[in-house]
């Protein structure tokens, strides 16, 4: 129930009204006065309805069940629980790639906003845990943020903005959203996957010779391996065919599991498989073909 303009109710009656029914007085644009409501959470939900509605995108439960599920929580104990498990959800995210940007760490931890993450980004900088960075290019301006020394574990690097290039960042990015997807799966969980950054270390502590873009591997059976490649353009087909042999070999040899193929572009994921795949499955057995698979994520 909301009120309508221009009441002749006294101001003492229309204020007592307003504590009562816990609503907004609605004033024309000229009249600057404003009420409190007694509780700050409607205003929050009420602004966030009108942003929503302004963008004319239709509300959905998870606007409310994932970007503000902190604020629509009312037991304290349930509130604190839930923001400390976004907080190392998005730790973890962070530690796996050492740095990303504001966009691939939201998608990550599927909020509606980013309001959320930057808010614990921001507090993470402000006591020195995480760095942020800034590059710029001819095109404009990149925000990142990485982990510092001092949020550092184990034998982790710390982010150094020197090494970050920005020719290959946008595939980077990809990868870090690729990554996020099998973290998600319920089959990650269930093996134990662990996702490893292989950008950088020595291929020998794994046995490959190949680097793929990502390694998940099982902390239950450290011989289960998944190697991950993330594919924006196709490279050419010679370089498919050395790459795919050595993947096939270890394969063979029961040293690899299963290799994905991650593309973000349907026709070039299609393109791919009829051009280089079915040219080079000739060689092989279906018990080794089922072992590489093709994803087309968005």
């Amino acid at each position: 129930m909301f009120f309508s303009a221009g009441a002749s109710s006294p101001e003492h009656d229309e204020h007592n009204s307003l504590k009562k029914h816990r609503f907004f007085d609605v004033r024309p644009l000229g009249e600057k006065k404003y009420l409190a409501c007694p509780d700050a959470r409607y205003f929050r939900v009420f602004g966030y309805c009108c942003r929503l509605l302004a963008r004319k995108r239709p509300i959905s439960d998870s606007d409310f069940l994932e970007g503000h599920r902190e604020m629509l929580i009312k037991d304290a104990h349930e509130r604190t629980q839930r923001a400390l498990k976004n907080r190392t959800k998005l730790w973890d995210f962070l530690s796996i790639h050492t740095y990303s940007d504001l966009e691939t760490l939201t998608h990550h931890m599927a909020f509606a906003t980013k309001a959320p993450v930057s808010k614990i980004l921001k507090h993470w900088v402000a006591i020195g845990i995480v760095k942020k960075i800034e590059l710029k290019n001819s095109f404009g301006k990149v925000t990142l943020f990485g982990i510092t020394q001092k949020g550092i574990e184990n034998d982790r690097k710390p982010v150094q903005p020197s090494k970050i290039s920005l020719r290959t960042l946008e595939h980077t990015l990809k990868v870090q959203r690729a990554s996020s997807y099998f973290l998600q799966l319920p089959k990650t969980e269930e093996l134990c996957m662990e996702i490893i950054n292989i950008e950088s270390g020595d291929l020998k502590k794994y046995g490959l010779s190949h680097r793929p873009d990502l390694l998940m591997q099982s902390a239950l059976d450290e011989t289960l391996l998944v190697c991950i490649e993330v594919e924006l353009s196709l490279k050419s087909y010679q370089r498919y065919v050395e790459i795919l042999k050595t993947y096939f070999a270890q394969i063979r040899c029961g040293h690899i599991n299963q290799v994905i193929y991650v593309f973000y572009d349907s026709q070039v994921a299609d393109r791919f498989e009829k051009t280089i795949l079915h040219k080079y499955y000739l060689k092989y057995p279906d018990d080794i073909k089922q072992k590489l698979k093709v994803k087309v994520l968005k």
